[in-house]
């Protein structure tokens, strides 16, 4: 569920900073920062990931009352213009 939600967001916001040559060159970083490896931190040991996990014991309950970020909707407001 989380990871699909991940992907879906991802894809929003590609699409949000494709439509503007302003933020169109960041796509290549902002890719690489947001792909599914990136996120399950692949490129860490294993020892990292449960230390960042036990340093948030309640992530699961953040994500099941919906407190986190969604990225598209935050990228919308920070590329609105003043």
């Amino acid at each position: 569920m989380l990871a699909k939600s991940w992907q879906q967001d991802i894809a929003k916001a590609k699409d949000m900073l494709s439509a503007s040559p302003e933020t169109s060159g960041y796509i290549g970083e902002f890719t690489k920062k947001t792909d599914m490896a990136a996120l399950l931190m692949d490129d860490q040991p294993f020892s990292k990931v449960i230390q960042m996990c036990d340093g948030n014991k309640d992530w699961m309950k953040e994500v099941n009352l919906l407190r986190y970020t969604i990225l598209s909707m935050s990228l919308s407001k920070l590329l609105q213009k003043p």
